[in-house]
């Protein structure tokens, strides 16, 4: 089933429950609360640019400096980490 949300915008909700005078509906996606797993191949890595790094204000730089330091994908200068 769809609804219409904000105007113009459609959504498809499932009914989970119907009694004399309500209607219950559910518009979360079919896969929310069941695990995901993917399988992945990397083809390439390209790291980031010093800069880049230095912007990224949610980074926790001190596991992302470990995970590539521990595949040795590049060295981290020091005057990075803060």
């Amino acid at each position: 089933m769809q609804v219409t949300q904000d105007e113009s915008q459609e959504i498809v909700v499932s009914i989970t429950k119907i009694t004399e005078t309500h209607v219950t509906l559910d518009a979360n996606h079919p896969l929310a609360g069941k695990d995901l797993v993917f399988e992945i191949k990397l083809g390439r890595y390209c790291p980031p640019a010093p800069a880049a790094i230095k912007q990224r204000k949610n980074l926790n730089f001190a596991q992302f400096r470990f995970l590539l330091e521990l595949f040795d994908l590049i060295p981290i200068p020091d005057d990075l980490a803060g």
